[in-house]
Parts: C-alpha cells; structure tokens; sequence
C-alpha cells in the first residue's frame, strides 16, 4: 500500500470541486477511480460524497485504529467522525480554503 492508494479509514484532502481543501474520511472504495467520503458534517456516513480518486490527496495520516472497525460495521456516527477530523486539524497544519473544520475557541 502506497500513500497514493485508496484505502478505508485514511484521511484525504479534496483539491478539485466547491469542498477544495476539506478533509474527508474515506469510508468506502467503490474501483480504482472512486471512493465514498464524509466529513461528518456537510458530508454524512447517510449521503457520502462521490470523489474521483484523482481529485483527492491522500493525507500521510490514517484514521485512529478505534475508528476502523465502526467504519467496516456502519456503525460511525458523523460526530465521531467530525470530532477526529477537528483533532486533526488541531494536530496539522490546516488545509488551504479550509473553512469547515476550525477548531471553535
């Protein structure tokens, strides 16, 4: 597995499209070209987002081994997600035109 290879669980930045620089979870592989993702937010584990895989960076961070399971269940909940992508922010340097995941002060 590559850093470039989709895979459940890692984390990705959107660079094309209206959400460019938002995080997203991916939860799903549908091919090799696309993927399902949610932010848990604007994009929910109920109506994920179609992302082409070419459109999307996959960021060098996965997601924490307790979610991984839940993602393979159905059984996330949006905040759970929404909370580890706010960590993350919190964590890394954000995004560029990232407006959606600042940590509240």
């Amino acid at each position: 597995m590559t850093p470039s290879t989709p895979t459940i669980g890692t984390i990705a930045v959107s660079l094309m499209g209206h959400d460019k620089g938002r995080r997203y979870l991916v939860i799903k592989v549908l091919d090799a070209e696309f993927v399902l993702v949610a932010d848990g937010k604007y994009r929910t584990m109920a109506k994920p987002k179609k992302k082409r895989f070419k459109h999307l960076k996959i960021e060098p961070l996965s997601a924490a081994a307790k979610l991984l399971p839940k993602i393979l269940d159905e059984t996330l909940k949006d905040n759970e997600i929404h909370k580890h992508l706010l960590s993350l922010a919190k964590e890394t340097t954000p995004c560029p035109n990232q407006t959606t995941l600042k940590p509240k002060v």
